[in-house]
């Protein structure tokens, strides 16, 4: 088995071609765990390692696994002889889009889903008890209108896969499987190490894309900085006193946190956003044309030597940002923390929750003065 270590180790051969962040293996690589090609594991392990998938309670041992990858753009679709099947979406670098964990929910229901361009109704799942299970690095909570998706991470599924190799089958298959175990146990750990100890790895938010600085680094070899950049701001929002809301994704490879939905006053959507050490109060109005929307706002908001003036109130150290040649009915008020990354958990904790405090401030000046 993998041999235990605090130390990131190099020499799977996953880590070798560099498949840490292509969530495509690594689907195809769980899809054959469990298929009937691989021999490393018993029915027996193989079906105690997907109940402890699914945080399900094993009651039998599965007889058969009939596996689908990339099915219907489900990432693993497993369907076991007690009528049951299993979904698997697998999340390491991309974020959630396009509602698509109730799209999978429906696919499996029978509903009618939009596929590339058509509108399918699949019912071959219809009569199948079924089971959800969304897997990412960091536990991150599916967004969906049900509560059938189950939260799992890659490193209890690398320590379920650990267990059910300690008795496994010694042949060729083992030996791929071990290495593959290896591979995600480096992934969790480098996880791991990196939010317990992030002002060690400042490049990870400064410049990830240096090549000077990938030579034998785990997390710039593999092109983990921007997803462990999303993975590390999921851990301080969840720390903060107003955490709920928050959507994580990214821009040109940086991780962005934003509340779109802060205030709705009329047609006008007021949010917070976070990126790169920048606090934005967010200001959006997609019912009307940029000629309208900046004849209610120019002048409204002006710029000063040290901040911005609004309404009559000044907020030092803002600055008004608007798109170019103020094209689009949208603005923004910032500020932004220098280094933030280099300060302590709880030092950010804290300046984020300020920070959102002082947006909130932004924002309901602004409220005063919507049309």
């Amino acid at each position: 088995m993998c041999r235990e270590s605090h130390e990131i180790m190099n020499g799977s051969f996953f880590d070798r071609i560099g498949i840490a962040d292509m969530e495509k293996v690594h689907s195809a690589v769980i899809g054959w765990i469990f298929s009937d090609e691989c021999k490393a594991l018993t029915n027996q392990q193989k079906s105690e390692l997907l109940c402890s998938l699914f945080h399900v309670k094993p009651s039998q041992t599965f007889n058969s696994f009939v596996v689908e990858v990339e099915h219907h753009d489900i990432d693993v679709l497993i369907i076991t002889d007690n009528n049951t099947c299993w979904v698997i979406e697998n999340k390491i670098k991309s974020s959630q889009h396009s509602n698509q964990l109730d799209k999978y929910y429906d696919i499996i229901n029978g509903k009618p889903v939009k596929i590339g361009r058509k509108i399918h109704t699949i019912q071959d799942y219809m009569q199948l008890k079924s089971h959800y299970c969304f897997l990412t690095l960091v536990g991150e909570n599916p967004k969906c209108t049900n509560n059938v998706w189950k939260n799992s991470t890659y490193l209890s599924f690398s320590k379920a896969l650990e267990k059910a190799l300690e008795n496994g089958n010694k042949n060729n298959d083992y030996i791929i499987l071990n290495e593959y175990l290896c591979c995600i146990t480096n992934l969790a750990k480098a996880l791991d190490e990196f939010i317990n100890n992030h002002q060690r790895h400042k490049y990870v938010f400064d410049d990830g894309t240096d090549k000077k600085k990938r030579d034998g680094n785990y997390i710039a070899d593999n092109g983990l900085e921007t997803i462990f950049q999303k993975c590390f701001l999921s851990h301080i929002i969840g720390k903060t006193k107003n955490y709920s809301g928050f959507d994580i994704s990214e821009t040109h490879g940086i991780a962005l946190a934003e509340k779109k939905d802060v205030l709705f006053i009329r047609d006008y959507k007021l949010g917070i956003q976070f990126q790169n050490g920048s606090f934005k109060a967010q200001i959006l109005n997609e019912s009307i044309g940029a000629t309208d929307f900046w004849n209610h706002w120019n002048g409204r908001i002006t710029k000063t030597n040290n901040g911005v003036k609004i309404n009559n109130m000044h907020f030092s150290g803002w600055t008004f940002n608007t798109s170019k040649s103020q094209k689009g009915s949208y603005f923004s008020i910032s500020k932004k923390i220098p280094n933030w990354y280099s300060k302590s958990v709880a030092d950010i904790v804290s300046d984020w929750d300020t920070m959102y405090n002082a947006c909130m401030d932004v924002l309901n000046e602004i409220s005063k003065i919507i049309p």
